[in-house]
């Protein structure tokens, strides 16, 4: 998928990345804790050895750019250009206006499911079942909080999102399996 007018959509690490770079400069092993310290990884799958590797990549394109004098180490310290902070807001923009509408990998698996044996295909969905009611029971646990205690509306907003729509599936899961049975 292509942002209008300025190439292709950044993945989700560079996202990820470059937002965390708004509050303050950071180094590659800081961005990883504070994905994590911020519960990002309940509401978006980027792996820590991603943005590892993506540090260069956006140094390299001029969106993120080493800080003279700060670091200790090996550790490069990184903020955002004025480049980046501009292909950062044209990013989320183009997210917020995205055209895509819940596009899971399964539906591919669905749309086959008639070539599978039937007790396959429920064993298969249970398991799906029971993952999402992990969901379902991680996101109940609102509201997020960080750190410090305070509260997060983007992040309360996202789970409550995850939440709403893992409710959806579970019964949406119950009529396929239903239908199979």
């Amino acid at each position: 998928m292509a942002t209008a007018g300025h190439g292709k959509m950044l993945g989700n690490a560079d996202t990820v990345i470059l937002g965390l770079l708004l509050d303050e400069p950071r180094h590659a092993y800081d961005i990883v804790r504070t994905y994590h310290a911020r519960s990002m990884d309940k509401w978006v799958d980027v792996g820590d050895a991603t943005i590892y590797q993506a540090m260069p990549r956006l140094e390299r394109g001029g969106l993120i750019e080493p800080v003279a004098g700060k670091g200790e180490g090996k550790k490069k310290v990184y903020k955002l250009t004025s480049l980046g902070k501009k292909r950062l807001r044209q990013e989320l923009l183009a997210r917020l206006a995205s055209e895509e509408v819940y596009d899971l990998d399964m539906n591919v698996a669905i749309g086959f499911i008639e070539h599978l044996k039937r007790e396959e295909a429920v064993a298969a969905l249970s398991e799906r079942r029971r993952r999402v009611l992990e969901v379902v029971r991680d996101m109940g646990k609102l509201p997020y909080a960080s750190e410090d205690g305070s509260r997060s509306l983007p992040h309360d907003m996202i789970a409550l999102q995850r939440f709403r729509l893992a409710e959806a599936e579970l019964q949406w899961l119950d009529q396929v399996m239903k239908w199979l049975a």
